[in-house]
């Protein structure tokens, strides 16, 4: 049976590999925007369009994104 600390130690180490992609999907524009955007980088979605008044994530916005995706290991 593992302990408490360990558990922790995992948790950390987790939550430390995927803040590239919540700071991608949460500081460059809406997070559903970027949320969608990173489904789609994913290919999970086939678009990422949104309805308006929202509008899709830019090219810069995209690029960035997949930085970010990349860095927490979600995408090569």
């Amino acid at each position: 049976m593992r302990s408490t600390s360990e558990d922790l130690d995992a948790a950390r180490r987790i939550n430390a590999s995927v803040l590239p992609a919540v700071r991608g999907v949460m500081t460059r524009n809406q997070g559903a925007i970027m949320a969608k955007a990173a489904l789609q980088l994913l290919g999970v979605l086939p678009h990422r369009t949104m309805r308006p008044p929202l509008v899709e994530a830019d090219g810069d916005e995209v690029a960035l994104l997949r930085a970010d995706l990349a860095e927490a290991g979600l995408l090569t």
